[in-house]
């Protein structure tokens, strides 16, 4: 038997494998960034560009080959990477807007080609590596949804349990065009109207006063303070905040009127020529999409406002997508109030809400008036629930000035079977409204004896007995003690609200 080579004792042998000089994935890569196409034959230009910011088409297709094979002489991605750096510039990353509105895109890179000593930029379609950081690296860990539209949710379920296509089909088209309307009114608000003002209000969320940090204030009712926000969307980000408490009014139509003729009273209409006014809102029926705001904002447009303002037009959210620029003030104090473990007193919810905008006290700086007695004078709008829009129009007449209001069930086009009516009731004439003078509301709300009994405990487990001496606990002692316990809550305003009903025309 012949004697067999042991392995590894020489370069050869029956079970010896040679290695080959590349590896199988080194010749893939070399194939990768080798020039298949060394004359451009296959190239066509990607744009029309020119002159202006970027200048591709005007350079020669010798100065392209001669970029191209400088490139693709070496077969290593990295050497690549090196060469194509020196034709790139890279803008500085910037998350926030410029002053003027100009937003800026992070990580953008401009690319640049040399001919005759001259630097030509070329454009780019999309941003650089947008799709790699926005999938595979994306370093935004976000939350899990919440405060999302329910008819979204629920038409979304019913598309994958529909059981034929055109049931499916019929599902999608609503779901289309409830998201596009919820578009339309994003786009509407952004728009800058030539001689207009545009302004945004809402109610944040009842804050709890007291604000205490024991566990027993997560099981108790306590005083609710309420804050609406007010904001110029294209002139300012420096927001207004009308503040009251529990006790002293509800946060009603009623409430949400005062304040906004308080600040449109107030607002230099003289140094800007505005004739249209713009009112972006929420769609909530029991403070801002009713007859009572419409008849408040009736009597200001006729007494109150400017000669050179004409129109007022209210501009309502598709519920459940109702983002708006008071949503980001309200989460910048959200994150303040955060850090005050207690907060006792209303001064100390003035003084955070003081270090983000202008705060009206009310009792103070405005009060509430009863814009419920225009209803003698003035017509309900009829069907105002279902409307996207209303708008009130400032017109001459006979030497005097009428106010017509139109509903419209959309945001762009006009109702041609909508016409612009006034709401004045038979027997009632506009000297009526000149005249009228909205009477002051007393600045007393009767609470329920259940909350005024929890407020009296949770007090006393966290301050003892004798907490009716400290200084700062006299408003709950007032309260309590004064006005006295009351089992029954007077429903002068609608508590409740209707945003959980469905929308109609969805």
């Amino acid at each position: 038997m012949e004697e067999g080579v042991p392995v590894g004792e020489h370069s050869t042998g029956t079970r010896k494998r040679r290695k080959s000089g590349t590896s199988k994935r080194k010749r893939e890569q070399e194939n990768r960034y080798t020039d298949k196409d060394p004359d451009m034959l296959q190239f066509e230009p990607p744009c029309n560009h020119k002159e202006g910011r970027y200048r591709c088409c005007s350079i020669p297709a010798f100065y392209l080959i001669q970029q191209r094979k400088r490139v693709l002489n070496h077969n290593d991605k990295l050497q690549q990477d090196r060469l194509l750096g020196s034709m790139m510039s890279v803008s500085v990353p910037k998350r926030r807007p410029r002053k003027d509105g100009e937003k800026l895109n992070s990580m953008f890179i401009r690319y640049q080609v040399r001919v005759h000593d001259e630097t030509l930029p070329i454009c780019c379609e999309k941003m650089a590596f947008y799709n790699i950081f926005s999938t595979n690296f994306n370093l935004g860990f976000g939350d899990p949804a919440t405060d999302v539209c329910s008819f979204c949710s629920r038409t979304k379920f019913q598309i994958e349990c529909a059981d034929t296509p055109e049931k499916k089909l019929e599902l999608q088209a609503e779901l289309t065009a409830h998201k596009l309307r919820a578009k339309t009114f994003h786009k509407i608000m952004k728009k800058d109207s030539q001689n207009s003002m545009s302004l945004c209000f809402d109610l944040q969320q009842v804050q709890p006063l007291p604000k205490l940090a024991i566990g027993e204030a997560y099981y108790a009712r306590q005083l609710s303070y309420y804050a609406l926000g007010t904001l110029l969307t294209l002139i300012t980000h420096f927001p207004t905040f009308y503040c009251w408490t529990e006790n002293q009014a509800k946060r009603g139509a009623i409430a949400v009127s005062s304040a906004l003729t308080h600040f449109l009273t107030n607002y230099n209409f003289k140094e800007k020529s505005i004739s249209l006014l713009r009112l972006f809102s929420d769609g909530c029926a029991r403070q801002n999409r009713n007859a009572h705001v419409v008849h408040a904002l009736y009597w200001w447009l006729l007494n109150k406002s400017p000669d050179s303002l004409k129109e007022i037009c209210m501009t309502f959210l598709v519920r459940g997508h109702s983002f708006l620029p008071a949503d980001r003030m309200f989460g910048i104090l959200e994150k303040s109030l955060r850090k005050h473990a207690e907060i006792l007193t209303p001064k100390e919810y003035h003084d955070i809400y003081g270090t983000v905008g202008v705060v009206h006290v009310l009792g103070e700086d405005w009060h509430i008036h009863n814009f419920r007695d225009l209803c003698d004078y003035l017509k309900k709008p009829v069907g105002i629930s279902d409307m996207k829009r209303v708008r009130l129009r400032k017109i001459m007449k006979a030497n005097k000035h009428y106010i017509n209001v139109k509903l419209e069930y959309t945001y762009t086009m006009d109702d041609l079977s909508k016409c612009p009516v006034s709401l004045l009731k038979r027997g009632h004439a506009i000297e009526n409204i000149e005249r009228f003078d909205p009477p002051l509301v007393p600045l007393r709300n009767k609470i329920k004896a259940e909350k005024l009994l929890d407020i009296k405990k949770l007090l006393q487990q966290r301050f003892g007995e004798n907490w009716k001496n400290n200084d700062q606990l006299q408003l709950y002692v007032k309260v309590i003690d004064h006005e006295g316990l009351s089992d029954q809550c007077e429903d002068d305003e609608i508590v409740e609200c209707e945003c959980m009903e469905e929308e109609p025309g969805l």
